[in-house]
C-alpha cells in the first residue's frame, strides 16, 4: 500500500487499476477507512497532482509550519514588539549567514564527474551544489540503468520508450521520453521536471541518444541557479554601509529613536552614573553555610577509608561495631527468646 501511494512515476489510471487489485488480493472490500479515503483519493495522492509544478516542494502546512520553526527559535509569545523586531533581526541574520555557506560550498567545491559525460560538467556550471548533486544522480543512473528499447515517429514528433532497470539489472518500468525536433522541446511520462524543476534520468537517456551535451534553456529552472539572487542581499555589511549613506535611511532611524523614546517614556540622552552594588546577600540564599545533599553525602563516604567492624567481620565505611545491623539483630532475637 505505501509504494503504491507515494510512487512518484505512476499515472492515475495505473494508481486506480492496481488499487483495485490490491483491494481485491487481500479482502478489503468491507474495509471502511480505506473506501472513506479512496473516495477522496484525487485530493491526496501523489499521482494525481503530476501536472502542477513544483508539486513535490508543496505540502498544506509547510508555511505556516516554516515560519514557526524560524521565529520560535529567538521569539516567544510574551515578546513585545520591540523584542520582536530585534528577534526578527537575529532571525533574518541567521538566513543570510545560511546563504553564505550554501554559496561558499557551491563556489569553493571543485568539479568532480561521475559520468565523464560532457552535460553533467554544465550542469555543476549552472546549477547549485545541493541541486547539482541531485541532478547528477539522476545523470549517472541514467547511464547505468536506462536504455532506448524503441522508438516511434507519430506525426510531428519522435517518441523514445526509455526501459528503467533496478540495480539488479531486472525490468521495472518503462518510460516515453518524447521529442518535437522542430521546437526542441521534451516531455517524459514521468513529469520529473514539471514536480521537481530538474531533468530526469529518462530525458537524459534521450539527450545521450541524440548526442546533446547541454541542457537546454527551457530546461533551466531559474530557482535552482548560482546567483539567482544578488549577493549584496546576504550581505550586512553592505546594507548597513547604504543606510549610513542614504538620507531616507537616516530619517527612518532618527524615527525609530523617536518611537522608542516615546515608548519608554524618556529621552536616550542621558548621562547615567552606575556605582556597584553593596555586599549584600541575595533573597532566598539560606544560611551561609549551604545545606549537604545526599548525594554530596555519597561522594564524601565513597572516599572514606574502608575499616573493620568486629561484629560483622568486614571491612565497610557506613558503620562500625557499635551501630552494626547484625549486633542490633542479635539483640532483638536474645529479647524475644
Amino acid at each position: 500500500m505505501h509504494r503504491l501511494v507515494w510512487n512518484l512515476f505512476i499515472s492515475p489510471d495505473t494508481f486506480e487499476t492496481r488499487w483495485a487489485d490490491l483491494i481485491t488480493r487481500f479482502q478489503l472490500d468491507g474495509h471502511n477507512w480505506l473506501s472513506d479515503m479512496y473516495a477522496i483519493h484525487d485530493q491526496w495522492v501523489p499521482a494525481y497532482f503530476r501536472e502542477i509544478p513544483m508539486c513535490c516542494l508543496m505540502e498544506t502546512t509547510s508555511k505556516c509550519e516554516s515560519s514557526n520553526a524560524s521565529f520560535k527559535v529567538n521569539s516567544s509569545g510574551a515578546n513585545t514588539l520591540v523584542q520582536f523586531i530585534l528577534c526578527y533581526d537575529t532571525s533574518i541574520e541567521s538566513q543570510r549567514y545560511k546563504q553564505r555557506l550554501a554559496e561558499y560550498k557551491t563556489t569553493s567545491r571543485p568539479y568532480q564527474s561521475l559520468s565523464g559525460l560532457e552535460i553533467e560538467k554544465h550542469a555543476f556550471e549552472i546549477d547549485t551544489r545541493s541541486i547539482f548533486l541531485e541532478i547528477q544522480k539522476e545523470i549517472v543512473k541514467e547511464k547505468l540503468f536506462c536504455y532506448v528499447s524503441h522508438t516511434e515517429q507519430v506525426q510531428d514528433k519522435v517518441v523514445y520508450f526509455v526501459t528503467h532497470l533496478n540495480k539488479d539489472n531486472i525490468f521495472t518500468l518503462s518510460f516515453s521520453g518524447t521529442y518535437w525536433p522542430s521546437i526542441g522541446k521534451y516531455d517524459c511520462s514521468c513529469r520529473n521536471f514539471t514536480r521537481i524543476g530538474y531533468l530526469c534520468r529518462h530525458i537524459f537517456c534521450v539527450f545521450r541518444v541524440n548526442r546533446i551535451v547541454r541542457i537546454t534553456d527551457d530546461y533551466i529552472s531559474k530557482r535552482w541557479m548560482k546567483d539567482v539572487l544578488p549577493k549584496r542581499i546576504f550581505e550586512i555589511q553592505e546594507l548597513s554601509s547604504n543606510q549610513s549613506s542614504d538620507p531616507v535611511g537616516s530619517i527612518s532611524k532618527f524615527s525609530n529613536v523617536q518611537d522608542i523614546q516615546n515608548l519608554v517614556g524618556g529621552s536616550l540622552d542621558v548621562d547615567l552614573q552606575c556605582s556597584n552594588p553593596q555586599g549584600i546577600r541575595k533573597k532566598g540564599c539560606g544560611k551561609s553555610r549551604h545545606l549537604i545533599g545526599a548525594g554530596e553525602k555519597a561522594v564524601d563516604k565513597s572516599l572514606w577509608t574502608p575499616k573493620l567492624c568486629r561484629t560483622c567481620q568486614k571491612y565497610v565505611t557506613g558503620h562500625d561495631s557499635r551501630n552494626c545491623k547484625k549486633k542490633r539483630t542479635e539483640a532483638a532475637d536474645v529479647t524475644d527468646e
